[in-house]
C-alpha cells in the first residue's frame, strides 16, 4: 500500500495520540474517522444512556443531530441498540443488525430523528471500558446519499480499532488520576470522597468514605439518597441543577448541603462537577461527591456532655439555652416548643445525667470534659 492510501489512517493515529494528551482532540479523533469512511460525521457515545449527553465528543456536522439525540432522549428508544450483542462479540455493528432493509426508511426512527437531521446510515465500532455500561461505541453517520456501510467500511475500521481501544484504556487513566490527585490533596483534611455518575449512584473513593455516608444518612452503595425526606429533596435539586448544567457544558458548583446524620452528627455536602471531556464520560464519573463533619467547637462543654451521655439534639439545644442563663420557660420560647415540652426535655437529661435538678445539671457542665 502506498503511503497515500496509508495516509488517512495514519492520521487518525496521529489524532489518537493528541486525544491521550488533551481531551479536545477527541473532536479532531472523530472528525478523520468521519473522513476514513466517507461519513458525514462520527460521534463518542458511552454505554450508559444516562451519560449520554451534549458532552459527548463529535464532529461539528453532528451537533445539531447531538441536541436532538439528548432531547428527545432517543438513547430510550433507539433501535440500533438491538444491534448490540453483535458489537460487543465483533466490535461492529451496521443498521442490518437492528432492522430488516426494507423497513429501514419507514421506522419511526428514521422518520421522527434521523431525516429531519439529514442522516440515514450507521455502523457502530465498540471498544470497552471499566466504567458505566462497561463499554462505549463510535457511532458514525451517513446521509442517505452516501449509502448503507459495508464490509469494506467495517474493514477500514477494523485496522483502527485497536489504537481506539489504546486510546481510551489511556482516557479512563487520565479521568482516574486526575480525581485521585483532588481526592490526595483534600483527604489529609478530614474530606470523604464518593464518586457519583450519570445515574445518581454512589461509590465510595477514599479509605472510611462508605462508614462516613452512612453515618451521614447516605447509601455508599446505590442511588443517591438520604434518609430524611427533606434533605434528600435538596440534595436531588442541586445534583439535577448541576447535571443540567454540565450536560450544557457548564461546571457549577452547588451550595454545599447540611444534612444530620444518623448518629446525631452533622455533616456538609459537595458536589464538584468532573471536567465535560472524553475522560469523565468514558469512567463514568459525573461528579466528585465529598463529605465533611462540621465541625464543633473545641471544648465544647455542652457538645461533650451530649455526645458522652446520649442526649438527642433538642435535648443539646436546651442545655445549651439553661447554660446561656435563660429559665426553662425563656428557653421552650427560644425554642419554638411548649412548656411541657421543655419540662419533658429536662427530665430526660436529669435521668441520662444522673442528676436531678438544674442545679446539680450546671454544676456537671462546669466541670467540663
Amino acid at each position: 500500500m502506498s503511503d497515500a492510501d496509508d495516509s488517512p489512517y495514519r492520521a487518525v493515529i496521529e489524532a489518537l495520540d493528541q486525544a491521550v494528551i488533551e481531551p479536545a482532540h477527541w473532536e479532531t479523533v472523530c472528525e478523520r474517522i468521519a473522513k476514513l469512511v466517507n461519513a458525514t460525521g462520527a460521534a463518542l457515545m458511552p454505554g450508559a444512556h444516562a451519560a449520554r449527553t451534549l458532552a459527548m465528543p463529535s464532529t461539528e456536522s453532528l451537533e445539531r443531530a447531538k441536541e436532538a439525540y439528548v432531547e428527545l432522549e432517543v438513547s430510550r428508544w433507539d433501535l440500533r441498540e438491538r444491534g448490540l450483542p453483535k458489537m460487543l462479540t465483533t466490535g461492529f455493528m451496521t443498521d442490518f443488525d437492528s432492522i430488516e432493509p426494507d423497513q429501514h426508511a419507514r421506522h419511526p426512527y428514521y422518520q421522527e430523528f434521523l431525516a429531519p437531521v439529514g442522516l440515514r446510515w450507521f455502523v457502530g465500532m465498540g471498544f470497552k471500558t471499566e466504567g458505566g455500561a462497561g463499554f462505549g461505541l463510535v457511532t458514525i453517520q451517513g446521509s442517505d446519499s452516501r449509502g448503507p456501510f459495508l464490509g469494506e467500511d467495517i474493514a477500514k475500521l477494523g485496522r483502527i480499532r485497536p489504537a481506539v481501544q489504546s486510546a481510551v484504556r489511556q482516557a479512563e487513566l487520565l479521568g482516574w488520576r486526575r480525581l485521585e490527585s483532588s481526592r490526595d490533596v483534600l483527604a489529609p483534611a478530614g474530606v470523604h470522597f464518593l464518586t457519583l455518575n450519570w445515574n445518581r449512584e454512589l461509590t465510595p473513593f477514599s479509605e472510611g468514605a462508605a462508614d462516613a455516608a452512612y453515618r451521614a444518612g447516605l447509601g455508599a452503595h446505590g442511588r443517591l439518597a438520604h434518609v430524611t425526606p427533606s434533605t434528600d429533596h435538596a440534595l436531588q435539586a442541586a445534583v439535577g441543577l448541576a447535571f443540567y448544567n454540565l450536560s450544557l457544558g457548564h461546571r457549577v458548583c452547588p451550595a454545599p448541603i447540611r444534612m444530620d446524620g444518623r448518629d446525631q452528627s452533622t455533616w456538609i455536602a459537595d458536589i464538584f462537577p468532573t471536567p465535560r471531556d472524553f475522560p469523565s464520560l468514558a469512567i463514568d464519573v459525573a461528579a466528585l461527591f465529598t463529605l465533611r463533619s462540621e465541625a464543633k467547637l473545641p471544648g465544647d462543654p455542652v457538645e461533650t456532655i451530649g455526645e458522652r451521655h446520649g442526649l438527642t439534639q433538642q435535648e443539646c439545644r436546651l442545655l445549651r439555652n439553661l447554660t446561656e442563663g435563660c429559665s426553662l420557660r425563656q428557653a421552650s420560647e427560644k425554642m419554638s416548643i411548649s412548656y411541657e415540652t421543655a419540662r419533658s426535655y429536662l427530665k430526660s437529661i436529669f435521668v441520662k445525667t444522673n442528676t436531678h435538678r438544674q442545679v446539680e445539671l450546671l454544676k456537671l457542665i462546669a466541670r467540663g470534659p
